[in-house]
């Protein structure tokens, strides 16, 4: 019978375990050192983008404060042109009405002011004015009112001719109108409790 014997000592295994695990740390920690890095370069990128975005929204503000302080310019320019426009018509209307006294009294301060003061000086019993209009350069006077009677009106009409020709104003024109005036509180079906001429001369 023969029987063999090993004389060798067996491998220590022990040996080739801790260096595959030291192996596997290795690997591990690499593959660590990978991730780290990789994060800290998305980490980098990441706030670069950030401060870039930052940039950009300081931008994006102040280019809307400038857009803003223009609207404002505009809109104070636009305020004041609207405030421009309603104002003309009136400077050309008084800017005519000034042309117009002059022209009808030239060199004189008081304008239109002898028409009332005519008309003032002319007292006619049961005739009143109601209106006095002058234009063309005071060279056409229109005057209109009421009187109790047709006589008071044609009386009338000759004394203004008479008063006003002087002055280079002759009324050539004379309407009467016949009116009926109802007492106050009267129902609108009552008869006129006073009846009247309306007058206009011109």
């Amino acid at each position: 019978m023969t029987q063999q014997i090993n004389l060798l000592r067996p491998k220590d295994r022990s040996a080739g375990i801790a260096a595959w695990g030291l192996g596997a740390v290795g690997v591990v920690l690499v593959v660590l050192a990978g991730y780290f890095a990789t994060v800290l370069g998305e980490t980098n990128r990441l706030r670069d983008a950030a401060k870039l975005k930052d940039q950009q929204l300081a931008q994006v503000r102040s280019t809307i404060q400038v857009l803003q302080a223009q609207r404002a310019r505009q809109s104070d320019a636009s305020a004041l042109e609207a405030e421009i426009a309603a104002m003309r018509p009136r400077a050309e209307a008084l800017a005519n009405l000034v042309k117009l006294v002059r022209a009808g009294n030239p060199g004189a301060q008081e304008g239109f002011a002898r028409y009332l003061q005519t008309l003032g000086s002319l007292s006619a019993e049961g005739l009143w004015i109601s209106n006095l209009s002058v234009s063309k350069g005071g060279s056409s006077v229109v005057i209109t009112g009421r009187a109790l009677q047709n006589e008071a009106v044609m009386q009338y009409a000759r004394r203004l001719n008479d008063a006003f020709g002087p002055q280079g104003v002759n009324f050539k024109s004379l309407e009467l109108t016949p009116e009926g005036l109802a007492a106050p509180g009267a129902p609108a079906s009552a008869p006129p409790a006073l009846t009247t001429v309306a007058f206009r001369l011109s």
